[in-house]
C-alpha cells in the first residue's frame, strides 16, 4: 500500500514535495533507486528549492471527479472520430460534433441503408449504444460537480468571475495548493503557464509564447472560459468588455484568450486569498 504525503502529515511529519523535474539535475551518473534517492536528499536541502503543497482530501476528491469526466469526454470524442473516420470510408461524410448522432440520427440511418452494408449498420448501431452510454457517465460526474459547485461557498464566489464557470470554479479547488506558495496573482498565473516564456541573455529580454508550465487542464479550461466570454464581448457594455474589446483591436484572438485567462487566475488568487466577493470594477483596473 502506497502512503501518501497527508497520511505522514497526520502522524506528525512534515511533508516535502518535491516537482520532479526539479530533482532530475541532482541525479548523477545512471538512474537507479540509490542515485535516485541521492538527488531527492540533495534537492530537499536546497534553501531555494520549491515545494508541492500536499492536497486535502476534498481536493483529492474532486480531482478524482475531474479526472473521471475528463477520461470519459475523451473516449467519446474518439468513438465520435472514429465513427465518422469509418463512415468516410464508405462515401458518407458527416459533420463534426455529435449532433449528428441524435438530431439526424433519421437521415444518417437512411444514408446507410443506402450504402446496404450490414456491417457499418451493425457497428453504427453498437458504437450510438456506447455513445449514449459515455454520456449518462459523462452527466453523472457534471451532476457531482454541479452539486459540490452550488454548495460550496467558495465555488460560488469563484463563478462570480465572468469566464469562471463550473468546471473552472471546482477545479481551482482541486489543483490550488496552498495559496501561501504563491507571493501574488502574477504568481499563481506563472504558476498555470499562462505568462511569456523568457529567452533573455546579455541584458536583453525577449518573451515567447506562453510557457505552458503547471496544471495543463485548469489552463485550459480557463483559457476556453475565456474563448467563451470573447464570443460574447461586443454585447458587453461593462468595464470589462470595454477592455476585451479594446485589446481585441490590436491582438489576435488567441492573444486575448490567453490575456482574459490569465486576467481571470489572478481574480482566482485574489478571492481566495482574501475571502472576497467578486467586483467587476476592481477586477479591470
Amino acid at each position: 500500500m502506497r502512503i501518501t504525503g497527508a497520511a505522514f502529515a497526520r502522524l506528525g511529519h512534515t511533508v516535502k514535495l518535491l516537482p520532479p523535474q526539479y530533482v532530475k539535475p541532482y541525479v548523477k551518473t545512471n538512474k537507479h533507486d540509490a542515485a535516485d534517492a541521492e538527488a531527492i536528499a540533495e534537492a530537499a536541502t536546497r534553501p531555494s528549492m520549491r515545494t508541492v503543497a500536499v492536497k486535502s482530501q476534498e481536493q483529492q476528491d474532486l480531482q478524482t471527479l475531474h479526472r473521471g469526466r475528463e477520461r470519459v469526454s475523451k473516449t467519446k470524442t474518439m468513438l465520435l472520430n472514429s465513427l465518422r473516420g469509418l463512415c468516410a470510408e464508405y462515401g458518407l461524410i458527416t459533420p463534426k460534433g455529435s449532433s449528428w448522432l441524435t438530431r439526424d440520427l433519421a437521415s444518417t440511418r437512411q444514408q446507410l441503408e443506402a450504402v446496404n452494408s450490414p456491417v457499418l449498420s451493425l457497428l453504427f448501431e453498437r458504437s450510438l449504444a456506447e455513445f449514449h452510454r459515455i454520456e449518462e457517465d459523462e452527466q453523472f460526474y457534471t451532476a457531482q460537480l454541479e452539486r459540490i459547485a452550488t454548495t460550496h461557498p467558495v465555488a460560488v464566489r469563484l463563478m462570480q468571475i465572468p469566464g469562471v464557470g463550473l468546471l473552472s470554479a471546482t477545479a481551482a479547488l482541486a489543483v490550488v495548493p496552498a495559496l501561501q506558495e504563491f507571493k501574488n496573482g502574477r504568481h499563481f498565473a506563472a504558476f498555470l503557464g499562462l505568462v511569456p516564456r523568457q529567452h533573455s541573455s546579455g541584458g536583453k529580454a525577449k518573451l515567447l509564447g506562453i510557457s505552458k508550465r503547471g496544471n495543463s487542464y485548469l489552463r485550459r479550461i480557463l483559457v476556453s472560459g475565456a474563448q467563451s466570454l470573447l464570443r460574447w464581448s461586443p454585447r458587453r457594455t461593462d468595464a470589462l468588455g470595454r477592455w476585451v474589446t479594446a485589446l481585441r483591436q490590436k491582438k489576435t484572438w488567441n492573444v486575448v484568450a490567453v490575456a482574459l485567462a490569465n486576467k481571470n487566475a489572478r481574480v482566482i488568487w485574489h478571492l481566495l486569498r482574501y475571502d472576497v466577493d467578486y467586483c467587476p470594477h476592481a477586477a479591470v483596473a
